[in-house]
């Protein structure tokens, strides 16, 4: 099935197809990822090591199959034929960033998992809130992202813009936070360093997939060729 698969990516039955598929694949590759996150943010404040187990297992999984691409991907862009450079362009560099955001997820699932696992101390429940009210933000956010990208349809693009503005705005006021309850001695090493890692992996998280609509946006946008026309 997946040698089936690839057959179909590599051989598109036009540059339309090209298209359609790296959004649904973009959009689905998001939101999978993303669960795996959100699910595992969950887990930390309920201190669920097997929902984190399991998460950290499943992520893994995902990460490889993106790997293995990889090797398919110059193969991807000499088959969408001469005179597609955007075309092309969007796909390596929306695959390069979507590695990237793989890995900022990886820290967050490992992150947790390695915390809950040892029987770490819990966030106070201050955190735990904030994490509650972060990821109740992102899933919002990123299932904007989602939808503007598998339809293209960026005519709410100001909205999801002024999302991430605010969600940001929210996640450096909660980061400071913990820069202050560190300096003034209320907040240990080991819970210090993951809080404000956990912020800042998602801070990462919100900028790289809003490039992707971005990306995406600026496509849709593009002059149109003659041939389209």
């Amino acid at each position: 099935k997946e040698d089936a698969e690839n057959e179909a990516l590599l051989n598109p039955a036009n540059i339309d197809d090209v298209i359609a598929n790296s959004k649904d694949d973009t959009a689905e590759h998001l939101q999978t990822v993303s669960s795996l996150v959100l699910l595992s943010l969950g887990a930390l404040v309920g201190d669920n090591d097997d929902v984190l187990n399991r998460n950290a297992k499943l992520l893994k999984k995902r990460i490889e199959k993106s790997a293995k691409f990889r090797g398919k991907l110059i193969k991807y862009i000499r088959k969408m034929g001469e005179g597609h450079t955007d075309a092309g362009r969007l796909y390596v560099t929306v695959f390069d960033l979507l590695q990237e955001y793989e890995r900022h997820s990886q820290s967050v699932v490992r992150m947790c998992h390695d915390h809950v696992k040892n029987h770490h101390s819990l966030p106070s429940r201050e955190f735990l809130d904030d994490l509650i009210d972060i990821q109740n933000s992102l899933k919002e956010f990123l299932s904007e992202i989602s939808e503007s990208i598998v339809n293209l349809d960026f005519t709410k693009a100001e909205n999801v813009a002024e999302d991430k503005r605010a969600l940001l705005a929210y996640l450096r006021e909660r980061l400071d936070r913990q820069i202050t309850l560190i300096q003034e001695d209320e907040l240990g090493n080991r819970l210090g360093g993951l809080q404000v890692e956990l912020i800042l992996e998602v801070e990462d998280m919100v900028a790289l997939s809003a490039r992707i609509m971005k990306l995406y946006s600026t496509y849709a946008n593009r002059p149109l060729t003659e041939d389209e026309e």
